[in-house]
């Protein structure tokens, strides 16, 4: 089984306020989503999350797609507008497996071409 990602004090700050942010944001688009409240919110997850993942030593994978943005990557900041990302982005660093290598799933099988 493999283990958590290692956060340092700062990361770790850092995650525990983008989960804070993110619960309010999730809440927030339940009620509807609108106002300066929730756009402050808003604006504070997707900078939370963008500093958080770009802190760490490789970028996680994300499943979620963004929606009308296939030229931004995990490296812009704007790519993190979106809710679902943030969540792969704490779901990433809770996942025991995160961080094993990929398994080579071709060992031992027998191809045709």
């Amino acid at each position: 089984m493999g283990e958590r990602i290692n956060l340092t004090a700062e990361q770790e700050e850092l995650k525990q306020r983008l989960q804070e942010s993110f619960n309010l944001v999730r809440e927030g688009n339940s009620a509807g989503g609108y106002g300066e409240a929730y756009n402050e919110e808003f604006n504070e997850m997707t900078e939370l999350a963008f500093q958080l993942a770009t802190s760490l030593n490789t970028l996680p994978v994300f499943s979620q797609e963004v929606n009308g943005a296939d030229d931004l990557t995990p490296a812009d900041r704007a790519f993190y507008n979106h809710q679902h990302v943030v969540e792969d982005l704490l779901n990433y660093l809770e996942d025991e497996e995160a961080n094993n290598p990929p398994v080579d799933v071709t060992l031992n099988k027998t191809f045709d071409f």
